[in-house]
């Protein structure tokens, strides 16, 4: 007897072998070791989270801003795992696969709700789960607040798509499931402050396809209608200025001051970080941990940056009314990296791979519904499994870089150049396993690599402070101050290594001159060191 398979029957088939298949591909990733960047941070050498769940560590977990963050949510969530895992590195692993198939499925269910297109829907979801710029947020213990921050964004969305549901049913403006998701966005913001401009993304979607902004004989929008949707999303946007207030209070220390990165290089970066991520999604090659910052590009790539913004918002505008999908996904693509796009530059990197797990998602459904559009259904599903297999071959490879920091470390420093953070990280991890010899080996490399850096002068200064070569790291630190005295970094290392060898006059004449250099953020950092350099002078321990 021929058997039928109902709608029903297929959805939950396809929702089955998405899972799967997400966990076939990141098993792997639970042989992983936790790495030397931010995992010892977040967990490895973290006593609050290592206690579990106690009262004292649930109030450090909202109170506290380790590691320049404030997401409590992830902070329990990595308590949950040690109290339940201790340091076992491939059960907090697997947890990251756990909410990112989480995820996977939301998306396709999400889809397949809102569109009615099963077979776009779930190579849309495929390809946003299985792609290589997931591995990062996947595959690293320290990003659980990516794939938790985009499960409940998945979350917020899916209880949205119902909401809207009601509305067209007749229901009254504040459907209980509105509710649910406004608390799903409240526990995304919580994990990572990165779906601040979720509201706004909530709007497009109202746009399309929702279209609840409709237009009149004369093709005018509705001004009512705009002012309802916006004042919907009021109380989204009260949680957004919570978020908001505490990410500016955690990470204060770590954004750059226009003096270190002028307005200027801030937006050259973010528009060619906008290239880069599109570069990416499309060929997904030489994907790294860390990409270094960079103050000039070749001509070349700026040409295209420019095509590529223009070009792409041109064509979202000029066929809006007829294919509005390009709009939307374009612009949910621009709105989602508002966050990290650098325009308030936190940290050192140019852009990261994590930074495109939610943001990507628009220019992934553009691609599906454009071919959907463009070829006959049959030939627009093989083309969508011909990138499937794609990119499931690209990340089974790129996930065997995250195995443990040395193989990570290695594979930045060979993809990128002039990376001072990756050749620490990398020299940081060979002398965890007793390797000095090569430590220093590599720092050296990176001083051929990029001789005039302050930033691998000042790391290599401190690598051999650590092992008892003052003199050698005094000489970096002077050499990095020389190059650029605005790096504060070395300044703060220099004081100290001249106290402990005997050098008072030269410490009192850096003390004094570090003052003139010295950001906010330092002043008391000199100060203490100021202090110190009394309290020696007085109990004899330097040489006056």
């Amino acid at each position: 007897m021929k058997r039928h398979f109902s709608p029903s029957n297929t959805t939950g088939i396809v929702a089955i072998v998405l899972v799967a298949v997400t966990w076939a591909l990141y098993w792997p990733s639970l042989q992983f070791e936790f790495i030397s960047f931010d995992d010892p941070e977040y967990v490895a050498q973290n006593p609050f989270v290592q206690h579990g769940i106690t009262l004292s560590s649930l109030k450090w977990a909202f109170t506290s801003s380790h590691a320049w963050n404030w997401h409590p949510v992830t902070w329990v969530s990595h308590m949950i795992d040690c109290q339940l895992f201790g340091l076992n590195a491939g059960a907090h692993h697997g947890v990251n696969v756990f909410f990112h198939s989480i995820s996977v499925v939301l998306l396709f269910l999400i889809g397949k709700k809102i569109t009615n297109n099963l077979w776009a829907s779930a190579i849309v979801a495929a390809l946003f789960g299985w792609h290589p710029l997931r591995v990062e947020s996947v595959a690293w213990v320290s990003e659980r607040k990516d794939v938790l921050s985009v499960c409940f964004a998945m979350l917020t969305l899916f209880f949205y798509v119902r909401h809207n549901e009601r509305l067209k049913k007749g229901s009254g403006p504040w459907t209980s499931d509105y509710f649910i998701s406004l608390f799903c966005f409240l526990i995304g913001l919580l994990a990572k402050p990165m779906l601040v401009t979720f509201p706004m993304l909530l709007l497009l979607l109202d746009i399309w396809p929702f279209q609840r902004i409709p237009r009149s004989d004369q093709n005018r929008i509705s001004s009512r209608v705009v002012a309802r949707l916006i004042f919907e999303k009021i109380p989204f946007l009260i949680l957004v200025a919570g978020s908001f207030f505490f990410t500016l209070w955690a990470q204060h220390g770590l954004i750059r001051t226009l003096a270190e990165m002028p307005l200027s290089i801030r937006f050259q970066n973010a528009a060619i970080s906008v290239y880069e991520y599109v570069q990416k999604l499309i060929f997904p090659l030489d994907l790294c941990v860390l990409y270094p910052l960079q103050f000039s590009w070749p001509v070349w790539k700026w040409a295209v940056t420019l095509l590529l913004l223009i070009g792409m918002t041109f064509i979202a505008f000029r066929y809006f009314r007829k294919f509005p999908i390009i709009a939307v996904g374009w612009f949910w693509f621009l709105g989602a990296l508002v966050p990290v796009i650098g325009i308030v530059q936190v940290g050192t990197q140019a852009f990261a791979d994590r930074y495109s797990y939610l943001p990507t998602l628009g220019l992934i459904v553009v691609a599906v519904w454009t071919v959907g559009k463009m070829l006959p259904r049959n030939w627009s599903i093989g083309v969508g499994m011909l990138a499937i297999v794609f990119c499931l071959i690209i990340t089974h490879f790129q996930l065997q870089y995250w195995q443990n920091s040395v193989v990570l470390f290695t594979r930045a420093v060979d993809v990128t150049r002039h990376n001072p953070m990756a050749y620490n990280s990398l020299a940081t991890a060979v002398l965890s396993r007793g390797n000095l010899d090569e430590a220093i080996a590599i720092y050296k490399e990176a001083l051929i690599d990029t001789p005039n850096d302050p930033e691998i002068r000042y790391l290599f200064g401190q690598l051999l402070a650590r092992v008892g070569k003052k003199d050698e790291a005094i000489k970096q630190f002077k050499d990095a101050i020389e190059i650029n005295p605005r790096y504060f970094g070395p300044w703060l290392a220099l004081i100290p290594a001249l106290i402990e060898t005997g050098n008072l006059e030269d410490a009192r004449y850096v003390l004094n001159e570090a003052q003139k250099y010295a950001p906010p953020w330092a002043n008391v950092e000199l100060q203490r060191q100021a202090e110190n350099f009394a309290r020696r002078v007085q109990s004899g321990a330097v040489k006056k």
